[in-house]
């Protein structure tokens, strides 16, 4: 039996829920892929950007303001992510096919941090109605 605040909301049409899933279909083998041609410090560290990327994504879809303290910390994470993504490709510079991978390797991260991203937004979006 619904309570009161819930008699008036509407049931949502099953095939919403999809769209976070496609989003995840996306980001578990980009994530798992970069994963095996990085180490795993840097794969954890390159994690971070979902904060980035997350922020992003909230002000343009769920249009969020952000303070200039909350943008100073999402700065200071895009720093440190940049030094270690560096500092990784920089080691293995002596060795080109080993700089190359991980270059590769870091892209797929950050890219499957995007799709993160998009299921944490679209999911917001969705549920927020039902």
């Amino acid at each position: 039996m619904p309570s009161e605040g819930e008699e008036n909301k509407p049931i949502m049409p099953w095939y919403y829920a999809c769209i976070p899933v496609l989003f995840d279909l996306g980001a578990t083998p980009l994530s798992m892929i970069g994963l095996s041609m990085v180490a795993g410090s840097v794969y954890s560290m390159m994690r971070g950007m979902i904060v980035v990327f997350a922020a992003l994504l909230s002000f343009i879809f769920l249009k969020r303001w952000y303070h200039r303290h909350h943008l100073t910390g999402i700065l200071f994470i895009v720093i440190g992510i940049v030094l270690v993504g560096y500092g990784a490709i920089h080691k293995k510079e002596d060795n080109e096919e080993g700089a190359s991978t991980s270059i590769v390797g870091i892209i797929m991260i950050v890219t499957g941090q995007i799709f993160t991203a998009g299921i944490m937004i679209s999911e917001e979006k969705i549920f927020a109605k039902y």
